[in-house]
């Protein structure tokens, strides 16, 4: 019966040992988490892994990636853009001389944009012909290479022909000449 206490009671204290001490990893855990900070510098897991880099390649690296970002904003057609504002502005325009002015500004707006893009399908079309001329000069070049290569290649069968000819004609003599 005593022997039985004894181990009742070890078993009790390892539980209660156990209990306590998940409580204070629990406590610290949610420290952690109060602390602003903590967790970023224990993280595992980085949004970004810096393997070998020194402290000028990775500001490099970021001014790069930072503009290449500012870079990739979403384009949009302008003159669609004002032209959608107009019809909009004409079905819930204002009163009198203020829809005016709006409708003016825009307008004089849509007029801009359409000189820009009306230079930049010119250029377009101009990079398009180029292109295009390109392609011809290319097909035209592939061409030659192709007649200049059946070229050579039969001029290599004809000498070809001619050696073994002279093969022959050599063997002949071999053949004559009293040995």
């Amino acid at each position: 019966l005593i022997n039985h206490a004894f181990d009742d009671c070890g078993r009790t204290w390892e539980l209660d040992w156990l209990q306590n001490r998940m409580r204070y990893v629990e406590s610290a855990e949610n420290m952690s988490y109060a602390i602003p900070g903590f967790r970023e510098s224990r993280n595992y897991f980085p949004n970004t892994i810096y393997y070998t880099a020194t402290a000028f390649q990775v500001r490099e690296y970021k001014k790069a990636t930072q503009r290449l970002k500012e870079e990739k904003l979403p384009t949009v057609d302008v003159t669609a853009n004002a032209k959608l504002q107009a019809v909009v502005s004409k079905t819930f325009g204002g009163d009198g001389q203020d829809w005016q002015q709006s409708q003016q500004q825009e307008l004089e707006e849509v007029d801009a944009n359409t000189e820009e893009n009306g230079a930049m399908m010119e250029m377009l079309k101009q990079f398009q012909g180029e292109q295009k001329r390109m392609r011809e000069e290319q097909i035209e070049a592939r061409s030659e290479q192709q007649e200049i290569y059946k070229a050579l290649l039969k001029a290599h069968e004809d000498q070809k022909l001619a050696a073994d000819e002279l093969r022959k004609e050599l063997a002949l003599l071999k053949e004559k000449l009293p040995q």
